[in-house]
């Protein structure tokens, strides 16, 4: 069965059997989902930004480094799901169900886990903050940054920039984790000179800049 084409291009699913599907590196923006059993499937390295994925099934379902940026999930079912690498960023989990569900390495960003079911924070392996990370960028970097605008590629992938000329301190964070200053300079300005193609992910950037440096 094919996917429900509400809009041109997206990934939309309502009321359908999408079980053990893969999904892997598939950007999801603004998609549309409802009532859809997604269960067993892969969403490895995807993109859920401004997605809404309400009253589904994600049931043993995997997500590793996958982004929740403005999804709405409410109502939705990830028991016995698993989760790793993932950022879920202004998050609603009203009534969503984790029972049984696995968290390695998860950030949780201005999320609002009121409602949430079958969840403790305590019993996993995540970081919540309130607000965008408050970190030193060293100036060469942080000039480095504002310069990638001029890729229109890296621009409108909101993996490094916000609005209002301000930085993604969470991404930036997750860079200087895999390198260092220097290592992230250097893979930066190759970013800028080679990335030619639309993409959405942090995970993307890291993998290009270890392949390149």
């Amino acid at each position: 069965m094919g996917r429900n084409k509400l809009s041109k291009g997206k990934f939309n699913y309502i009321n359908m059997d999408r079980r053990n599907r893969n999904y892997m590196y598939k950007n999801f923006y603004k998609s549309i989902s409802h009532g859809t059993n997604f269960s067993g499937s892969n969403f490895n390295f995807a993109s859920l930004r401004a997605a809404k994925f309400t009253v589904c099934s994600f049931y043993k379902a995997n997500f590793y480094w996958t982004e929740f940026i403005g999804t709405n999930i409410k109502r939705s079912n990830f028991e016995s799901a698993y989760f790793e690498n993932v950022t879920f960023n202004s998050v609603s989990f009203e009534r969503v169900n984790f029972e049984n569900a696995i968290f390695k390495n998860v950030k949780f960003l201005n999320v609002g886990l009121k409602g949430v079911k079958n969840f403790r924070i305590e019993d996993h392996d995540i970081t919540i903050l309130n607000d965008m990370p408050n970190i030193v960028v060293n100036q060469t970097l942080n000039d480095l940054i504002d310069d990638l605008r001029k890729n229109d590629y890296i621009r409108r992938s909101k993996v490094l920039h916000l609005k209002k000329n301000r930085i993604n301190t969470l991404n930036i964070s997750i860079l200087l984790e895999y390198f260092t200053d220097e290592e992230l300079i250097i893979g930066l300005k190759l970013a800028g000179e080679k990335l030619n193609k639309n993409f959405s992910t942090v995970s993307y950037l890291i993998k290009f800049i270890q392949k390149e440096i």
